[in-house]
């Protein structure tokens, strides 16, 4: 059995084993096909990163019915509606806010929150089942008006919340400030991988030199790509987000340089002359002092933003990420480096107001891994603008139980997705798109 059916069947067996509902192999009402085959199904999207016309066809494969992927896209839908309209229990609630966007004009704000105490333990990530959907609201115009009045909606789900945390985005920024100026125990925190972003993109420009040597690395790449030295060249540059991963940048350059001072002999074992490495990168020996510099204000970004991941903020968290950072200063720009990541975090934790026990946390990377597990559902729809495949967003969060899908598939229809999809969507660009191009038809 083939690598990717191991992993379906893996899934399907763990599937079996979770079931704790006695009607799993009975017809769910208004449905043709069983419990099992719809967790099965929606298991094998969500958790298993599998497009819904392949799980359609590795049901057929593994449990002997076969729903249409279009019939699995409405579990999905359904599931997502369940979960975002489920009430949401008391308790003190952390929101986690960001925006996404595509084609189009709309941007759908999402809300995601844990409650304070079910907060992973230290040294461990929120995770995309940590998190509870509590907004999914597509908007054709986003302010800090707008963010402040869908914030205050959501209010009348959870309560005041004690913490938000976004990133530095300007609509998100204004509409947060004017809410937490409203409720005044609620902090407003900003998501400190785009601050450590923000901070290296100043410090890294603050010269020519960082400039200079992207526009040269760009050119390597351009001439060794196609050539017997491609295994030299440099790594793709991001034209945007591109200081979230100055490091990939950085360490090649680090690696390039160690390469440089190697003999000929331990050189020729991986096929390459010494003479071509040379001539190829030597130009990276002008940069040699300030690489270094790069690098260590890089390497002090990663390991703050890592910490700060894995353990939030707590009374005493700067003074751990100080003793932490210690000694990995190279240069003047490092040593900025160091001083204002500690300079934020320390801010974060002020501004907190912590209790001795009590911690927060400081990180929306699990937002931002939704985004990137939502894109992989859409897979070509996105190029259609957002569609009611949005509500796949809310679908992913939380966990997906048996009796979670059980009680979506029996509580949820398909005209309440529709209605949902009419009310908040209204005219889709993929709907427009299809009308265009019935009215330019020959």
């Amino acid at each position: 059995m083939e690598e990717g059916a191991q992993d379906v069947a893996g899934l399907v067996v763990r599937s079996t084993a979770e079931m704790t509902l006695a009607s799993v192999d009975v017809a769910l009402p208004r449905l043709w096909y069983t419990l099992w085959v719809v967790f099965t199904c929606l298991r094998m999207v969500l958790e298993g990163a599998i497009a819904m016309r392949a799980s359609a066809r590795l049901s057929a494969l593994f449990l002997g019915s076969a729903p249409a992927h279009t019939t699995v896209r409405w579990w999905l839908l359904r599931l997502g509606y369940y979960k975002l309209m489920r009430p949401k229990p008391k308790g003190t609630w952390i929101w986690l806010v960001d925006h996404s966007i595509q084609m189009g004009t709309t941007k759908v704000l999402v809300i995601a929150g844990v409650l304070q105490e079910k907060l992973p333990p230290i040294g461990q990530a929120l995770t995309l089942r940590d998190l509870e959907p509590l907004a999914v609201l597509p908007v054709t115009t986003s302010n800090g008006p707008v963010v402040d009045q869908q914030l205050q909606d959501v209010v009348r789900l959870t309560g005041v919340p004690r913490a938000i945390l976004a990133d530095q985005g300007s609509d998100l920024k204004a509409g947060m400030r004017t809410f937490c100026k409203r409720y005044r125990k609620t902090t407003q925190l900003v998501d400190i991988k785009h601050k450590v972003a923000s901070l290296l993109k100043k410090h890294l420009n603050e010269t020519n030199a960082w400039a200079n040597f992207c526009t040269q690395a760009a050119a390597c790449k351009r001439e060794l790509q196609q050539s017997e030295l491609a295994l030299l060249a440099p790594p793709n540059q991001r034209s945007k987000s591109r200081y979230m991963n100055a490091d990939i940048l950085t360490k090649w350059a680090m690696r390039k340089l160690r390469l440089l001072r190697k003999r000929k002999s331990t050189l020729k074992k991986i096929g390459v002359v010494r003479d071509d490495v040379k001539r190829e990168l030597g130009w990276l020996e002008i940069y040699r002092p300030l690489i270094k510099d790069w690098a260590a204000a890089v390497q002090i970004g990663d390991k703050a933003t890592a910490m700060i991941r894995t353990t939030g903020y707590y009374r005493g968290a700067t003074k751990k990420v100080k003793r932490d950072l210690r000694g990995l200063s190279t240069g003047p720009i490092s040593r900025t480096m160091r001083r204002d990541v500690l300079a934020f975090i320390g801010d974060q934790e002020t501004q907190a107001k912590l209790q001795p026990s009590e911690r927060l946390p400081g990180s929306t990377e699990a937002i931002e891994s939704l985004f990137g597990k939502y894109k992989h559902i859409e897979g070509d729809h996105a190029s259609q603008g957002f569609t009611a495949l949005v509500l796949a967003i809310a679908a992913v969060l939380g966990e997906t139980t048996i009796d979670v899908v059980h009680s979506a598939m029996t509580t949820v229809k398909t005209v309440d997705v529709i209605n949902w999809a009419r009310l908040h969507l209204g005219r889709t660009l993929g709907s427009m798109k299809r009308r265009l191009k019935q009215l330019t038809a020959e």
